[in-house]
């Protein structure tokens, strides 16, 4: 009998918020008017193949029989013999969906409002929230700085079976900070999901006669998350909240 069908399971993710990539210490773009160089954010994040344990059925070698025909002759019969073996398939799991924030921490809003405040009567938060994956077409304000670049290097949705690791990598350069204190970068990736495939198990074992898939033979998209502080510095002072 075939063995029990094996679940599949997930290895561990792997990614990095990196920032700043440039300068290593930005300041607000208000206090820098000539170039408004901002900050040069960057992102790698690979989605984890899903692990998909499975039998195959292999012909291991012949059982013969011989016997005695009334002719007086020997004959011989054989047949073949089976055994299963595990094999494991990586089955990648692409990038369907990302999305990528910047904001402004509670503390750093109130320490710009109250101290800050203080300090520089009219101080306010300018803007707090920030989406680094943008079109153009929908940022009408980006016309004051021109400078500032998304650029997606890789989607995460080109990998395969023979190569299962489906990573996205991405950057926001020259992003227009216009609040001093600790901003919070998230990235958000949601994958369209896995499936064991039969036919790349076959292509593995062209003379495998059966195979015996994982139960379930797929699964669901998964949702990641990473996460980073990155500070953005005023000029003339040194307390950063």
């Amino acid at each position: 009998p075939p063995p029990p069908q094996p679940r599949p399971y997930s290895g561990d993710k792997r990614g990095d918020i990196s920032c700043p990539i440039a300068p290593p210490n930005p300041v607000v773009v208000g206090q820098d008017p000539e170039r408004k160089r901002g900050m040069d954010i960057g992102v790698i994040f690979t989605v984890p193949p899903v692990h998909y344990p499975y039998y195959v059925k292999l012909q291991v070698g012949e059982e013969c029989h011989s016997w005695i025909g009334w002719d007086g002759i020997e004959h011989e019969e054989c047949e073949p013999v089976y055994e299963w073996f595990p094999r494991e398939q990586l089955a990648p799991d692409p990038v369907k969906k990302a999305r990528w924030y910047a904001d402004l921490t509670p503390e750093s809003v109130d320490w710009i409002e109250g101290e800050l405040a203080m300090r520089y009567p009219g101080a306010r938060v300018k803007r707090a929230n920030w989406n680094l994956i943008w079109d153009p077409r929908n940022v009408p304000w980006r016309g004051q700085y021109p400078n500032w670049q998304y650029v997606k290097v890789s989607d995460g949705d080109e990998c395969d079976y023979d190569d299962p690791k489906c990573t996205t990598e991405r950057y926001s350069y020259w992003t227009p900070f216009m609040d001093p204190g600790v901003y919070t970068i998230r990235f958000q990736v949601e994958t369209a999901g896995s499936r064991f495939s039969v036919a790349y198990a076959m292509k593995k074992d062209p003379a495998a006669v059966a195979i015996q898939p994982p139960n379930p033979d797929h699964t669901r998209p998964r949702t990641f998350h990473l996460e980073r502080d990155c500070k953005v510095w005023l000029l003339d002072t040194t307390l950063v909240k």
